[in-house]
């Protein structure tokens, strides 16, 4: 199950790769700021 999951998920990030024009460089960085801005309003939210 697990490894069926694991391969949904390099699909699915290929394939937003593809729309998008990225590299795997630039899909590294938008998960980092994306990250980045939601544990900071998760932590605006709780306190």
């Amino acid at each position: 199950m697990i490894k069926n999951l694991i391969k949904w998920h390099k699909k699915a990030a290929e394939n937003i790769m593809d729309y998008m024009g990225w590299d795997h460089y630039n899909l590294v960085w938008y998960s980092w700021i994306e990250g980045f801005i939601v544990g900071g309003l998760v932590v605006w939210l709780l306190f």
